[in-house]
């Protein structure tokens, strides 16, 4: 790609970018409960609730889904730790200046809405994948997000409830295991393994879709990798089905682990 054209790529992604935010915006608006709760309460508050599900916390299957509040609660520590360190500045003690526990409280919702903005990233790459030109790209991302929102959602295809984190993480994931296959970029086995434990990782079923995704397309292409013949193909069904098999097992052990030294 020329100069110009990664030039013009660039202006779309920003101008894209706008919509996306407000679209998730949007979105925790409507649909996000813990959102809702920071802002209409207005307590101050230590930590979010990545930090009770970042620690196996023992409500299967909810606290399997640990990748979204890994992230979230390393965000929230980086951010809280670096105002700790800013603050020891003399300069930074004025009367004016807000408490520290307000201020780590704001740094918590903060890390808390970015981490569900990284989440909806994939979208935007997967518009880009799927389409060209800045108006198909921007129906699509407008017919996804309408789909989060909850738009006429007395049918049937709409269920009258909120939206977690790891819900979000899940649909971002969707779209980037979309763009990893349709780019060629999960042809050997061990980049399959990884993109399957990064999902079952951020919720218990995609692993299992993660696997099918990648032999079913694998089939329809036809192609040499990463199906190869049928043989291969089982073969690579099974071998992923095992390492989502290893990881969730892990996950419950180590769980059940936690709840035993706790026990002690």
């Amino acid at each position: 790609m020329t100069t110009k054209g990664n030039a013009r790529s660039m202006v779309e992604v920003s101008v894209l970018g706008f919509p996306l935010i407000c679209l998730t915006l949007l979105a925790f608006a409507l649909r996000d409960a813990e959102v809702l709760r920071f802002v209409s309460e207005g307590k101050v508050v230590s930590t979010s609730d990545y930090s009770w599900r970042a620690g196996l916390c023992g409500h299967l299957p909810i606290c399997l889904r640990v990748a979204d509040a890994w992230v979230g609660l390393a965000l929230e520590q980086t951010l809280v730790q670096a105002s700790r360190v800013l603050d020891m500045l003399p300069d930074r003690h004025r009367a004016e200046a807000l408490s520290i526990p307000v201020t780590e409280s704001y740094l918590v919702v903060v890390s808390v809405i970015v981490t569900r903005m990284l989440g909806f990233v994939p979208i935007l790459v997967a518009a880009f994948f799927a389409y060209r030109g800045a108006t198909l790209r921007l129906l699509l991302m407008v017919a996804v997000f309408m789909s989060i929102f909850g738009w006429a959602r007395s049918g049937p295809l709409f269920v009258e409830q909120d939206m977690g984190a790891s819900d979000f993480s899940t649909i971002g994931f969707l779209f980037l295991l979309f763009v990893l296959i349709s780019g060629g970029y999960m042809r050997s086995f061990v980049a399959q393994a990884a993109t399957l434990i990064a999902g079952q990782l951020i919720f218990e079923n995609l692993g299992i879709v993660t696997g099918v995704a990648v032999v079913v397309y694998g089939f329809a292409m036809n192609r040499e990798t990463p199906s190869g013949p049928r043989a291969v193909a089982v073969t690579r069904l099974l071998g992923l089905a095992g390492v989502s098999l290893v990881t969730l097992g892990t996950l419950y052990l180590a769980d059940q682990c936690r709840k035993f030294v706790n026990v002690e």
